[in-house]
């Protein structure tokens, strides 16, 4: 894996920011229409329930056939395998996914310790064997 930039915490970031406004945009529409009146609440557990399913599959689907999420794949970023340099396992993504809720332990300090790792891996990348590159095939890349 010669020349592989690793995709720092503030590029992430703002990936995250980018999903997390694509992913609202995406179920303030189909909430109602899935739960009903509990989706005025967002602290019912129908409401945490489906949005939380609904992140999930969205987040699996887009990793497993583009390697990254809408806010990565703008910002010139993938995911990869880091033994391999080639992609993830579904395993590997679902144990990823699932591993987000690990580096959120202590404040997000599995997320706020990417600065100051070698290949730029959070708690999530170190359980799952990933790292977040940028994506040399994608011209609009943005550098950080």
């Amino acid at each position: 894996m010669s020349q592989v930039r690793y995709a720092g915490f503030n590029i992430r970031l703002l990936a995250s920011l980018i999903d997390s406004v694509l992913i609202t945009l995406l179920l303030s529409p189909l909430l109602p229409l899935l739960i009903g009146e509990a989706a005025n609440d967002p602290l019912s557990i129908a409401n945490i329930f489906v949005s939380t399913i609904i992140a999930l599959g969205v987040t699996l689907v887009f990793w497993k056939y583009r390697s990254a999420t809408p806010g990565k794949i703008i910002l010139g970023l993938k995911i990869i395998d880091e033994a391999s340099g080639g992609k993830p396992s579904s395993r590997q993504l679902v144990v990823r996914y699932l591993s987000y809720y690990v580096s959120l332990l202590g404040f997000g300090l599995g997320f706020l310790l990417i600065p100051m790792d070698t290949k730029k891996r959070g708690w999530h990348d170190k359980i799952a064997g990933t790292l977040v590159i940028y994506d040399k095939t994608n011209k609009k890349a943005v550098n950080e």
